[in-house]
């Protein structure tokens, strides 16, 4: 456990530290290989996964960065989501942002803990018991690129029977050719002014 906690902190440090001069990467492709990679754990599962992503769709992103944001998000939703399930990964663009949804249709999380999520060490099961892995951190993790790139990370969940579900958004702003977003640098220890 100890190992992991020291994971996790140096992957806030190496993420907040990463260069915003970003290439414009091919969403599409990128949530393939991702997809690639969790396979075998949705099979398990009997998980029906679905890129959703226009060929065209691009980003301004560290490739890392995206994998981060992707891989964290994909591998919670195969972990909380009930066998024979779907889990899309969506995108658009959209007045100007462009917009990655990944949802699936799990056994949601209540509305009260939604917001912590964020928060490092948050996790939406009880976090006395262990009962699934991780630090609560992927979520600070991935608001922070999200922050740092200019755009606003959300979540929605029902735990409603028979409409239960999370639904992860990422919101950044498009790139016109030849210029960049701005940088907001958030670490942990401060805030953005």
């Amino acid at each position: 456990m100890l190992q992991s906690l020291v994971s996790s902190l140096t992957n806030v440090e190496h993420f907040a530290n990463l260069s915003t001069d970003a290439p414009d990467l091919a969403v599409s492709d990128q949530v393939s290989r991702i997809m690639a990679d969790l396979q075998s754990a949705a099979s398990a599962k009997q998980l029906t996964l679905t890129n959703a992503i226009p060929a065209d769709l691009r980003i301004n992103l560290q490739p890392e960065e995206l994998t981060q944001l992707i891989h964290s998000s994909l591998q919670n939703a195969v972990e909380f989501s009930q066998n024979q399930g779907t889990i899309t990964v969506a995108g658009q663009t959209h007045r100007g942002r462009v917009e990655l949804t990944i949802t699936d249709h799990g056994s949601g999380i209540p509305s009260a803990k939604l917001e912590q999520l964020f928060s490092p060490f948050s996790r939406a099961t009880d976090s006395q018991t262990l009962d699934h892995s991780g630090l609560g951190m992927n979520l600070h993790i991935n608001k922070l690129i999200v922050e740092k790139a200019g755009g606003r990370m959300t979540l929605s969940s029902s735990d409603a029977v028979g409409q239960s579900g999370t639904t992860v958004t990422i919101s950044l702003p498009t790139v016109k050719a030849g210029s960049r977003p701005r940088p907001v640098l958030v670490s942990p220890m401060s805030s953005p002014s």
